[in-house]
């Protein structure tokens, strides 16, 4: 029991295991790598966040210029048209042509489109349609049309199919062109119609810009109407300078459908694709039918999913407002290519961060290693002292407190050695004098024995006397 309770007492833990079963060469290896690592590791993530804003705020005002120039340049093109417009309906000549149009009609008798084509009609044309049939091949108008208050368009410079037709209640009815002309004959005010696939000029799409004629009683006798190409609007919102690879401009309605052609997939182009994304929805709530926001508030720009197959794009967006139209431009540019420094300084930053992780691999195993080697020398002594063999000795040349410990080991085992060979000594002695002890008691043992028997004799004798005596007396 002694033996199992000495071995119990001087058992050792596994060497090179503490803490969990973590070897120090590990731990100290970790701590290396934890040093160098976390420095590098904060310092690259501040970098790489404040590229990251840095190049979010340089991208948002980069878009904002670009929405804010294409939007003054499509204000610019329509208030050069509007005031055209507005020069042409108040002009004298026109105002002639169209009441001679309307009374020569009148008193034709005859019906819309057979008034149309005849030979009074061509006269009148003849002596008044050149200075707009100028004006729409100088400013690039599709069409011109003089339409009397009753919807009736008596005069359009290409002739297509709507001249001889009503507006009102017409084939053409339900245009959004007749609807514009409804409106300012209303209203009295220039109106927009708005963008259409326009049947009567083979679909193209178009606009229509109207004002109202009036006469020198001020009443109105009728409307001047300028049809509008798609392709300046184009001409603007393609414009490449300033955009990026990826970067993109384009109009929407307040239905959502594109008022111009993408650059990147123009066979989704203008009326045909509804975009729908978190950009367009923002503007339509501040800005659409519904207005909630004014037209000059400064808007931020953020990150969604872009209209081409959802690839996160940061975008902004502006409004306009073309006489009583509203209009939404937004300018885009992929995620991908607005942070691409900011990935490739991240990728940097990695590759740093691996490469450190190798060289304070390189250096820190060696002098993890110098540094376990002694006390992994401690570790093996500790453990043959520990099963008595105290005759050993630390070698550790170390001038260091490791040495010092080495040092100090070394005197404990030597005066331990010391301490057991005296003890050794002593228990020697105390087993010889246990041995004399053993048979001196063996001796005492002898003569008790013998005095006892030697005694018995006489006391049988005197107990015999005794009872001998009893008897007499009695």
């Amino acid at each position: 029991m002694a033996k199992k309770t000495q071995k119990s007492a001087i058992s050792v833990p596994r060497p090179g295991r503490i803490f969990g079963h973590s070897s120090l060469h590990r731990t100290l290896l970790l701590w290396f790598l934890l040093l160098s690592l976390l420095p590098l590791t904060i310092v690259s993530l501040i970098a790489y966040w404040n590229t990251q804003q840095t190049l979010f705020e340089m991208k948002h005002g980069d878009l904002e210029v670009i929405a804010h120039l294409k939007s003054r340049q499509i204000r610019s093109y329509f208030n050069s048209a509007l005031t055209d417009l507005r020069l042409q309906s108040e002009s004298i000549a026109n105002t002639r042509y169209l009441e001679v149009l309307t009374k020569a009609f009148v008193e034709s008798g005859k019906p819309l489109n057979e008034f149309v084509g005849s030979y009074r009609w061509a006269l009148i044309i003849a002596e008044f349609s050149a200075d707009l049939k100028t004006l729409q091949r100088t400013y690039g108008y599709h069409d011109i049309f003089l339409i009397d208050a009753s919807g009736n368009i008596l005069f359009s410079v290409i002739k297509e199919t709507d001249l001889g037709t009503n507006l009102f209640d017409g084939e053409y009815s339900g245009t959004l062109f007749a609807k514009a002309c409804r409106e300012t004959l209303e209203s009295g005010r220039q109106t927009f119609s708005d963008l259409e696939f326009y049947a009567p000029s083979n679909n193209i799409i178009a606009g229509f810009l109207t004002d109202v004629i009036v006469d020198d009683n001020g009443d109105k006798i009728g409307l001047i109407a300028f049809q509008v190409r798609i392709e300046p609007i184009n001409a603007i919102m393609q414009d490449r300078e300033g955009l990026s690879k990826t970067g993109e401009t384009y109009l929407v309605g307040v239905d959502g459908f594109l008022r111009s052609d993408y650059h990147v997939n123009v066979k989704h182009g203008t009326l045909k694709k509804q975009v729908e994304t978190e950009q367009v929805q923002l503007w339509q709530e501040e800005h659409g039918v519904q207005q909630k926001m004014t037209n000059d508030i400064e808007e931020s720009a953020f990150i969604y999913a872009g209209p081409h197959d959802g690839r996160r794009v940061l975008g902004v967006h502006n409004a306009i407002n073309i006489a009583g139209v509203k209009w939404g431009m937004i300018a885009e540019i992929e995620e991908i290519e607005a942070f691409a420094p900011a990935r490739r300084l991240g990728i940097l930053a990695l590759t740093l961060l691996v490469v450190t992780v190798l060289i304070v691999a390189l250096l820190a195993i060696p002098i993890t290693n110098r540094i376990i080697r002694p006390v992994r020398e401690l570790t093996r002594i500790s453990k043959l002292a520990a099963r008595g063999d105290l005759d050993q000795k630390v070698k550790i040349a170390a001038r260091n407190e490791i040495g010092e410990l080495a040092e100090s080991f070394n005197l404990m085992l030597k005066y331990r050695w010391k301490a057991e060979k005296k003890l050794a000594k002593r228990k020697l002695q105390l087993e010889q004098l246990n041995i004399d002890l053993v048979a001196r008691n063996k001796d005492l043992d002898e003569f008790t024995y013998i005095a006892s028997h030697d005694l018995q004799e006489p006391l049988r004798k005197l107990s015999s006397f005794c009872s001998l005596l009893e008897k007499d007396i009695g």
